[in-house]
């Protein structure tokens, strides 16, 4: 697990000093909105959130040019949901 968390910190500072696109798939991401709570896609333009929602998301990126980082809906021990801030 701990390497999970390391992968996620290594691509998240390398995504922070580009214009990389990295794609976080089978996540549990809490939105805040009431009519869909949880989404399963987050993608991060560099540092930036670039679109939260569900695996159709996937369709607008161009994957070759992406990161695709499986979270497999584990973020961590004690959490298995993302809340972007």
């Amino acid at each position: 697990m701990n390497r999970l968390l390391y992968l996620i910190l290594v691509s998240t500072l390398y995504a922070m000093n580009s214009n990389s696109i990295t794609i976080y798939t089978n996540a549990k991401i809490w939105t805040g909105v009431e009519d869909i709570p949880l989404q399963s896609v987050l993608v991060l333009n560099g540092d930036k959130i670039a679109a939260v929602g569900g695996e159709e998301l996937l369709l607008n990126f161009n994957k070759s040019e992406a990161e695709i980082i499986d979270l497999k809906g584990v973020l961590s021990p004690d959490s298995s949901t993302i809340i972007p801030t």
